[in-house]
């Protein structure tokens, strides 16, 4: 499925409620880490694109959709960087678009984000819960957000290390998103 086609599909799943945002992907990454044979690595997949509906006001109607071709990956290490794409790892010729869709967001006391969703991975569909601060300044918006997926739900490295004697089993997401409002105007607005 080509990134296109599927940004396609993300726009056209908006309610028509609150502001809408797209991300800015040269301002946008997802960081991972873990640790091979006792030793700490960390890579980022370097593509992503999607579109968000959200304001702060109405989280009955935020939702976010976010799409990151796998073959993105870059730890910096030829090895791991051949490794990653195979079909036993992140699969990337069969499976080459991750998906992330947030359906629920909520706000606490001291103003962190807890947005409920559905990582598409390898294949593969869980529950993923991120959390973190989103930053609104003007018409763009940053969502810095962490959580941790265990690479076995996903069956990433399933024939090769199951157990997770060589590869980390846990598998620490960092997210940073730059979004820009569009044309400030508001999918309401735009419907009239």
């Amino acid at each position: 499925m080509k990134l296109v086609s599927c940004l396609t599909l993300l726009m056209l799943a908006q309610p028509a409620f609150a502001a809408e945002w797209t991300l800015v992907p040269e301002e946008s990454n997802v960081t991972f880490s873990g640790t091979h044979v006792g030793r700490q690595f960390e890579g980022t997949f370097t593509e992503l694109e999607g579109t968000i509906t959200f304001d702060p006001e109405a989280l009955d109607s935020a939702k976010a959709s976010i799409c990151v071709p796998v073959a993105s990956a870059e730890t910096g290490n030829d090895t791991y960087d051949g490794t990653l794409p195979e079909s036993d790892w992140l699969d990337a010729e069969q499976q080459p678009i991750a998906t992330w869709e947030g359906t629920k967001f909520e706000q606490d006391d001291r103003g962190v984000y807890a947005v409920t969703g559905t990582l598409s991975l390898a294949g593969q569909q869980m529950p993923v819960l991120l959390q973190g601060p989103i930053t609104i300044e003007g018409d763009r918006a940053t969502f810095d957000a962490k959580t941790v997926v265990n690479r076995m739900d996903f069956g990433i490295g399933e024939e090769s290390d199951p157990k997770g004697e060589y590869v980390s089993l846990q598998i620490p997401l960092v997210i940073h998103a730059v979004a820009v409002k569009q044309d400030g105007k508001t999918a309401t607005e735009d419907t009239k």
